[in-house]
């Protein structure tokens, strides 16, 4: 399922503050001014020796979308397999999204957590910006749950808790709402661990009013058009943590989604028979209407709350959070060789890796755009 809504009504790059350093932007200059955050790829823009796409080999093709694509690339220098964002410049200009790639890009640096990809490096070309991610082998979570057709409650617990464990960095040390919470946005790693990606919709701060994300994991507060704040992706938590234990979205999916709407606004999302009580107590506690009433790390003693919460009793945290050895995820992927992306959807790998004319508009000028300018970053001094 496709992020469908999106608009731009706020700020995207409000600024990380402490990327940032204390810079303020208004509304209307936030696009304009290029800020340069974090450390360049081996050199600054434009300098001898930087980053360029030519350092990457291109294997497969790991998924497609509306601003870009993911391809596997190996690094001519270190051997290493990563998953680099293509993101067209062109594109991202006509449709006013260059604060947002810059904000994804931030966002990406700031945060380190064991259940969130890891950005190595960015870069730009004269038609594009790179984000050079680690490559996590096991495909979308939604993949092995489609083959499952449901996981059942062991697995939605395990899932569960990595998840929290993410958003709860996210939102309490990061400042970071995501507001695209989903399983086509979870990706499971070599040993089964879960592993958050794709930051495009996410946001600094508690509070925004934009109608973002993917409809059948939207709060009321959301289509309602209202302001909203961190609460949001609790009822995106809540909604996972079902679809995980039933194989469906709570208030269902397909093409009507007016009637989605309709559901996830005024009616209770079904309990199938076979939910425990702590299953239902959880999603119920997520899927309050009134986000005040909703179950949120971020609400007064939010996160002890979730932690102790019944449907998480058997879960060891502090071994969770480590990735204890010990530990046995649900899932483990069967990896025979990672360049092959056998986890990942055939549509995409079966493509060519070579770039073609719709990569590239040679009637919008972007190579010299102080909106791109500062993209490039390197997560080691080198390599």
């Amino acid at each position: 399922m496709d992020a469908i809504f999106e608009f731009d009504d706020e700020p995207a790059d409000s600024g990380l503050e402490t990327l940032v350093e204390q810079l303020t932007l208004d509304e209307a200059d936030a696009d304009a001014v290029a800020v340069e955050v974090g450390r360049p790829a081996y050199a600054a823009d434009g300098e001898r020796g930087r980053l360029r796409a030519a350092d990457f080999t291109p294997v497969r093709v790991l998924g497609q979308g509306a601003f870009g694509k993911v391809v596997l690339v190996r690094h001519e220098r270190n051997g290493r397999l990563y998953a680099q964002k293509q993101l067209k410049k062109a594109v991202l200009v006509v449709h006013g999204r260059q604060a947002r790639a810059r904000h994804e890009r931030a966002v990406l640096e700031a945060v380190r957590h064991p259940f969130v990809v890891r950005l190595q490096y960015a870069f730009q070309d004269q038609h594009k910006l790179y984000l050079v991610l680690d490559y996590v082998e096991g495909g979308e979570l939604f993949t092995h749950l489609a083959l499952e057709r449901q996981f059942g409650e062991p697995a939605a617990v395990f899932y569960g808790a990595e998840l929290a464990l993410a958003l709860i960095h996210l939102h309490t040390v990061a400042g970071v709402m995501y507001r695209d919470l989903k399983p086509e946005n979870c990706l499971v790693d070599r040993r089964g661990h879960l592993v958050l990606t794709d930051f495009g919709l996410s946001k600094t701060g508690d509070g925004a009013r934009t109608l973002a994300g993917t409809v059948e994991y939207m709060a009321p507060e959301i289509l309602a058009g209202a302001g909203y704040g961190f609460a949001v992706d609790w009822w995106a938590f809540g909604a996972v943590v079902y679809e995980l234990a039933t194989g469906s979205p709570p208030f269902g999916g397909g093409g009507d989604r007016a009637a989605v709407m309709e559901r996830i606004t005024r009616a209770d999302p079904p309990m199938p028979f076979y939910l425990s009580p702590d299953a239902r107590a959880l999603v119920t506690a997520c899927l309050a209407k009134d986000p005040a009433e909703r179950l949120s790390a971020t609400a007064a003693d939010g996160v002890a709350r979730l932690r102790g919460h019944a449907f998480f009793r058997d879960t060891d945290w502090a071994a969770l959070e480590r990735r204890d050895p010990a530990l046995v995820p649900p899932v483990v992927p069967f990896v025979t060789d990672p360049a092959a992306a056998e986890n990942f959807d055939e549509r995409f790998t079966s493509q060519s890796v070579l770039s073609t004319d719709a990569d590239y508009d040679a009637d919008i000028e972007t190579a010299g755009s102080p909106a791109f300018a500062g993209f490039s970053y390197s997560a080691s001094a080198g390599c």
